[in-house]
Formats: C-alpha cells, sequence, structure tokens
C-alpha cells in the first residue's frame, strides 16, 4: 500500500506527548527499543540494568576495566545473548563489598 501524501500523517506519542512524522516512526521505536535493551527503564520484575558505560561511571574505571573484569568474572554480570547487562543493585553491593578485590558471585548467562 502506498501512501499518497506520507506527510499529511503523524504518530502521537501519548508518553512523551511529542508527535513524529510517520517516516519518524522506525527511528522511534529502534531508540525506544534500545532504551529498554540497555536498562534505561526497569524490567517486569523491576529490576534495573546498567550498560557498561554507567558501570564504569558508578565504579569508577573506564570501560575497559569493566570489560576485564567481566572477562576475568570479577563483577556481577548477566549476558543475554551477546548483550552484557549489569544489575544496578548487584554492582553497588559488589563496590560495597570492596569491588575488585572480592570475587564477583556466579554470573547468569542466558541465551
Amino acid at each position: 500500500m502506498k501512501i499518497a501524501n506520507p506527510a499529511k500523517f503523524s504518530i502521537y506519542d501519548a508518553q512523551t506527548g511529542n508527535q513524529f512524522p510517520s517516516g519518524d516512526l522506525v527511528e522511534v521505536i529502534a531508540q525506544r527499543a534500545a532504551e529498554i535493551v540497555l536498562g534505561k527503564k526497569p524490567n517486569q520484575a523491576g529490576r534495573e540494568y546498567l550498560t557498561t558505560r554507567e558501570v564504569a561511571a558508578i565504579i569508577p574505571c573506564s570501560v575497559s576495566k569493566v570489560y576485564h573484569l567481566v572477562q576475568c568474572r570479577r563483577i556481577p554480570f548477566e549476558k543475554v545473548g551477546r548483550q552484557l547487562s549489569f544489575n544496578r543493585s548487584e554492582i553497588l553491593d559488589w563496590k560495597a563489598r570492596g569491588g575488585a578485590s572480592t570475587p564477583a558471585p556466579a554470573s547468569k548467562v542466558k541465551s
């Protein structure tokens, strides 16, 4: 189906109150998906997940150091496919216990 004049159509985002031209729909959906995947919002269980960059800011250290801690399994993390995610409360608990100076609890890998 081809729309004669797509500029006439727009999409209203009730959550933010923004209105987007229909051509931006894919970009809006991609942005929302990225927010959900990257842990910007709590998941169904109410647990908030962090990105590698956000963990580096909390610890504080470099992003490459976070990857090194994951590789050595010295930081709590979860892996869904190829995506790393970090539970905020687990990271804060880990940091309070001494961070990299203590072993992390067993990490979870999901397919």
